[in-house]
């Protein structure tokens, strides 16, 4: 067998910080003409980073799906030091013929400005870290991206919103036009005034599944009212308090209590308190509207009567596609979900249309909580509200606290991306669930 010593490109990725990561020292081998397994070793540098890898095949790249049987120090945090990655090549070379030339191009993302998708292991697989970053979705490591079962049960996949230092307008305008969507009648609930997020985040691509949240709280069994196919479908019937351990907000910051889902997750994944947690609903609706000014992520307006809007149907469950008394031949002129369950209902996460950003369900299905106290604001407000509170939502954070994103048993307009509703913290609904947040940072 010959062995081929080639050459190895690199990068180093990173926003501004103290130190930035290298790679240094870097080399590929590959043994044999037609190879089994190629070895990238490299040398990272100065700080620790999440490493990530592309390979060339006589200078074609492999693309990621290709790249799905890679093992060592890739697609996780990597202390500095020597360090190797392990390509299965067999599994990737697809269609190359003849003898092949390997290379590769090794990057290292600082730890405060990790790749876009993040991927928990919820349970333990053997040895491998339970947190892991990839570039794409694409990229992940599931034959079926992030609608592969594993994605809704054993696993959880989040991405990254870039969102540092973006000030928007939240809420809804007066009335409907080409450009915006109309608000609620009572129009403090949900007045346009503006808000600075202040950094990037992680959001999870689905609604929580009652199998993510009994695969870690087992004391949730039994609590969503939805079980058939409940594995796959989005937990419900939870309440703000279980979720957080009793913890309030904004008093405690992201810190929840020792007790419930979120303490246990985190001491499960040996991470500290603020690891995860609800987002607040400024960030629930940035992530929801992904760039849009409408009253749906599509790009569809909502009008107060108008349930057959086939602009929800695309991306949400909600009323009028829930139950099999609503059909397409009750509606023909809109599209509706073939694959409601018996029960009607919820559907599996993932249904529907993903937004922009590759979020699900943001539109339907079950609305979500937020860690915010419930308040009204008014045409002059102009908050923050990220990292800052204001005044009036200090004042309401007391019992009642918002949830977004109307559900299987909503109208369509309480569907819209600004729709705001609030339910108690000891509260439980069948049409209430909730989606994590996570800090756009690397760990483990």
């Amino acid at each position: 067998m010959r062995k081929q010593i080639l050459s190895l490109a690199v990068t180093a990725v990173s926003v501004a910080a103290s130190a930035v990561p290298r790679i240094v020292d870097s080399r590929v081998t590959v043994d044999g003409a037609r190879p089994r397994a190629v070895k990238i070793d490299y040398t990272l540098a100065d700080e620790p980073a999440v490493v990530t890898v592309e390979v060339f095949t006589n200078g074609v790249a492999v693309g990621a799906a290709g790249l799905r049987a890679l093992k060592g120090d890739v697609n996780r945090l990597v202390q500095p030091g020597d360090r190797r990655i392990v390509w299965n090549a067999r599994a990737g070379l697809g269609g190359v013929e003849g003898e092949v030339s390997v290379t590769a191009k090794v990057t290292a993302w600082s730890t405060n400005c990790p790749p876009d998708y993040l991927v928990v292991d919820l349970v333990g697989h053997g040895d491998e870290p339970r947190f892991r970053y990839y570039v794409s979705e694409e990229a992940l490591p599931f034959d079926g991206g992030v609608q592969d079962a594993r994605c809704k049960t054993d696993y959880m996949v989040f991405r990254k919103i870039p969102a540092a230092g973006v000030t928007w307008r939240m809420g809804a305008g007066p009335r409907a036009t080409k450009e915006g969507e109309a608000r609620e009648c009572d129009g403090s609930k949900e007045s346009p005034h503006l808000v600075t997020l202040e950094e990037d985040y992680y959001l999870g691509v689905f609604e929580v599944t009652q199998r993510q949240y009994t695969n870690t709280y087992p004391h949730a069994l039994g609590l969503s009212k939805f079980t058939r196919e409940g594995d796959l479908r989005p937990a419900e019937s939870t309440e703000y308090n279980i979720v957080r351990g009793g913890a309030d907000w904004p008093v405690g910051g992201r810190t929840c209590g020792s007790w419930g889902y979120l303490a246990t997750l985190q001491q499960a994944l040996g991470v500290p308190s603020g690891t995860f947690d609800l987002p607040t609903e400024a960030e629930w609706e940035y992530a929801c509207r992904a760039g849009a000014d409408t009253a749906f992520c599509n790009g569809g307006l909502a009008a107060w009567l108008d349930e057959k809007n086939a602009a929800l149907c695309e991306v949400g469950r909600f009323r009028y596609n829930a139950s099999a008394a609503h059909t397409v031949a009750s509606y023909p002129d809109a599209e509706y979900s073939t694959i409601a369950p018996d029960d009607g209902g919820t559907a599996v996460v993932g249904s529907y249309a993903p937004n922009a950003w590759g979020l699900y369900d943001m539109h339907g299905n079950v609305s979500e909580l937020c860690l915010d106290g419930f308040c009204e604001y008014t045409d002059s407000d102009y908050d923050p509200h990220v990292g800052k509170v204001p005044a009036d939502d200090a004042a309401a954070a007391g019992f009642q606290r918002v949830f977004r994103g109307g559900s299987w048993n909503a109208m369509g307009h309480c569907c819209r991306a600004a729709r705001r509703d609030k339910i108690g913290k000891q509260n439980q609904r069948p049409s209430v669930g909730f989606r994590l947040w996570a800090p756009a940072r690397a760990v483990k």
